[in-house]
């Protein structure tokens, strides 16, 4: 009966949709055509004609919202984009900022990479006929502040702007070193790729009524590394009164335990030292200008590989600081004294969240994939949390509470309760703590757990719906390589899903509303929504996790 409900839910949404498009479109329209253009503060912009399900959208490309961040505007704050008099016709999905994986995640870019990369995509249905002008969504992507983009298949904005009605905009940011290499001077600030969201946004909202894009009425949301980033904004001075709601997947600041001021000093010095520009007589600290200089020379490719090297299983690099213009105080302060922006927000996770990160920490083990057939008793199980874990206090505390009852030969639910303990401290629980200190304030907070595993998928069967697999459902491009332009391609369960969520955000965006039945989060009330395909859309609770983070919020002090 649910998956019933799903398709004709999501069928009536496309089909008033294509009445509406229909109704004004003429024999002469075709997809792929040059639209009429709309005139902005930066210029003309002329997008093109696509269709989503046989239903036509536009799409601009590629349209810049800063300078060239190159030569001497390398590791310096975004600067804004001069206007142009020529029209700009922004048909091409621009190049991804710098970035280089050695390993397999579904978020790396590989394709098309230049330093010249600050251009933002924006997608809207063709004809949509309401009284005013439509919400805008900022998409912020992951990838641990190291690789991503806004052209990648999984997140092209055409089905979420016509099931979520709204503007979808996604801009690209720098990453690795271009984006976060901080000295503790203005040689290399830090931050530059936080800095280049703001300017994104701040172009959105002083041109997005031109795309019939309501100002006033912009989300913010990302996963990963991006909800981080949306995490922070609701924080930050330098965003306050930007945006008007915000939504996190799989992310907040306190996914981050090191001190990221110390950790990217060290991480920069040892960049530069790889490189030639710093020694253990000239460094970062002590000679910020001239290793900053240096590395201004140094052919960005060759920094994104080099630091890649330092951790090849994952790719990681540096963090977002704080101490300056953007957080003047760490994150941790700002929400613990209730000082974050009055924003409604939907925050989730997904049901196996740490299978990700306990195959990409140990591929040689696992495999690339998590294809790899191998079984973990539970002397190897203890042996990979106490690696883990490490660097806290009592790592036996954390064996004890995830493997303490199982039998050594348990081997699936070993390895079962091994990422559950990475999934929980890094993510899951994390996300339940800021959920729990946002709502002391006025905000209402909607949580989710995502429990649906794309069909198509390189992870294996056992990682269930693990980090990132509900991206592609948000964006309404649930099955990777389908044909999603015609509608008379076939529409599986799995789509009905996908198109409900992607209703589910934009109606949220549009009016800061969710179903009757999705009940509010609430430090005592630990009530959220199952998205499922099996499970419908149910409420549950406690939890997520709850037992497991209650074990852990000694280590996070909340």
């Amino acid at each position: 009966m649910g998956i019933i409900v799903f398709l004709i839910f999501s069928l009536s949404i496309l089909g008033c949709i294509q009445c509406q498009s229909d109704f004004s479109e003429t024999d002469d329209d075709e997809p792929d055509n040059l639209d009429d253009g709309v005139m902005t503060k930066s210029g003309k912009i002329v997008g093109k004609i696509t269709q989503f399900y046989g239903v036509l959208t536009r799409a601009y490309l590629g349209v810049p919202y800063a300078k060239a961040p190159v030569g001497d505007l390398r590791f310096k704050k975004p600067q804004p984009i001069e206007p142009w008099s020529d029209t700009l016709v922004a048909d091409t999905m621009p190049p991804a900022c710098v970035q280089y994986s050695k390993t397999y995640v579904p978020w790396y870019d590989d394709d098309r990479q230049s330093e010249d990369c600050l251009y933002m995509n924006i997608w809207s249905p063709r004809n949509v006929y309401v009284n005013r002008n439509l919400s805008v969504m900022l998409w912020i992507h992951g990838g641990e502040f190291t690789v991503g983009s806004n052209k990648l298949p999984a997140t092209n904005g055409q089905g979420l702007s016509l099931f979520g009605a709204s503007l979808v905009v996604a801009p690209n940011y720098r990453l690795g070193a271009m984006g976060f290499l901080s000295s503790g001077t203005e040689d290399a600030p830090g931050n530059m790729g936080i800095h280049d969201i703001i300017m994104a946004l701040k172009w959105i909202r002083e041109n997005i009524a031109a795309f019939k894009g309501d100002p006033d009425r912009i989300t913010i949301f990302g996963q990963g590394s991006g909800a981080v980033t949306v995490s922070m904004f609701l924080m930050s001075p330098l965003t306050q009164g930007l945006y008007q709601r915000a939504i996190l997947q799989s992310g907040t600041f306190f996914s981050n335990k090191p001190d990221p001021n110390e950790y990217n000093l060290d991480m920069g010095q040892k960049l530069a030292v790889a490189v030639d520009c710093a020694s253990e007589n000239r460094t970062l600290r002590e000679n910020p200008k001239e290793v900053v200089d240096c590395l201004r020379d140094v052919d960005p490719t060759t920094l994104a590989v080099t630091l890649s090297s330092f951790n090849p299983t994952v790719p990681k690099s540096f963090l977002p600081i704080y101490g300056d213009d953007f957080l003047p105080k760490s994150p941790a302060k700002y929400l613990k004294t209730g000082q974050f922006h009055d924003v409604d927000i939907i925050i989730g996770v997904n049901k196996q969240e740490g299978s990700y990160l306990l195959v990409t920490e140990y591929p040689e083990i696992f495999g690339d994939t998590g294809d790899a057939k191998i079984a973990i008793p539970k002397s190897f199980g203890q042996t990979i949390l106490r690696r883990m874990f490490k660097d806290l206090t009592d790592p036996e505390e954390i064996v004890d509470q995830y493997l303490g009852e199982l039998d050594e030969q348990d081997t699936d639910e070993v390895k079962k309760q091994v990422y559950t303990a990475m999934g929980d401290y890094s993510v899951t629980c994390p996300s339940l703590y800021f959920a729990e200190q946002y709502n002391t304030g006025n905000n209402s907070v909607k949580f989710y757990v995502f429990d649906q595993r794309p069909s198509e998928t390189q992870w294996a069967n056992w990682m269930g719906t693990t980090h990132y697999d509900e991206v592609a459902m948000v964006f309404a491009r649930p099955i990777d390589g389908y044909d999603y332009d015609s509608f008379t391609t076939s529409f599986t369960p799995e789509m009905a899903v996908s198109f409900t969520v992607s209703h589910m955000w934009g109606k949220f965006a549009d009016l800061g509303v969710t179903d009757s039945y999705w009940k509010p989060f609430t430090k005592y009330h630990h009530q959220y929504v199952l998205i499922s395909m099996k499970g419908k859309r149910k409420m549950s609770g406690p939890g997520p996790h709850l037992d497991n983070c209650n074990f852990f919020r000694k280590h996070f002090g909340v």
